[in-house]
């Protein structure tokens, strides 16, 4: 997954769009990076070291950034960023980033090296950041357009997603519940909406299913 930051340029007017992508081969994209996700199950004092790809297709050369933050999930299932160490479960502050800077020409491959080491002393479980390649120079034009007269070009600085989970090895704690149902009955259109919450109180991430069964008094 990537999501792209989008800036709207014109004569008199500046517009900033956010949109968010899960395609990695995107119009007008010329460069990538994988894989955009790892899961691991270490130990306690662990040092792992992955790599990632860059790949860089276009002709023009690209200057890019890694970055990684913690990340928050709120109730609605987003997710916000934090700098490392703002959170319980983040993972950020166990990983190093070499380069944390680097510029790939036209046709080039490059490496990124990222090494987490697990604390000694931690809790068994889920945990989990999120790490960032982004471009800062050449924005892709993502479209152009004439409105009464005025020029409107979308131009978007591409910024590419890694998923890190960790699931410490020990003991896991599977439990959860729902809680705060709500039922509301719209008797001018005759439908149902309800609301409800499931608390996840464990520590491990959850793939949970679920259905709903509507029952009358028969």
């Amino acid at each position: 997954m990537n999501d792209r930051r989008n800036y709207t340029r014109t004569v008199l007017l500046l517009f900033v769009l956010s949109i968010v992508f899960h395609s990695t081969s995107l119009f007008g994209v010329n460069w990538s990076i994988k894989p955009l996700g790892y899961n691991f199950n270490p130990s306690p004092g662990d040092t792992l070291t992955n790599v990632l790809t860059v790949r860089n297709s276009g002709n023009i050369d690209e200057e890019l950034v890694i970055y990684i933050k913690d990340i928050l999930y709120g109730v609605d299932g987003n997710g916000k960023e934090l700098e490392p160490g703002n959170i319980d479960r983040g993972m950020a502050k166990w990983v190093d980033i070499f380069p944390e800077k680097l510029t790939v020409k036209g046709g080039e491959n490059k490496q990124v090296r990222f090494t987490i080491t697990i604390p000694e002393k931690i809790e068994s479980g889920s945990y989990w950041a999120n790490m960032y390649a982004e471009s800062v120079n050449n924005p892709t034009l993502m479209s152009k357009s004439n409105i009464k007269g005025r020029e409107i070009s979308i131009l978007s600085n591409i910024r590419y997603k890694i998923n890190l989970n960790a699931t410490i090895r020990g003991e896991y704690n599977k439990s959860s519940e729902i809680k705060n149902v709500e039922i509301i009955h719209n008797e001018r259109d005759t439908t149902l909406v309800i609301h409800s919450t499931f608390e996840n109180n464990g520590n491990v991430i959850l793939q949970c299913n679920g259905r709903l069964e509507i029952r009358d008094e028969m």
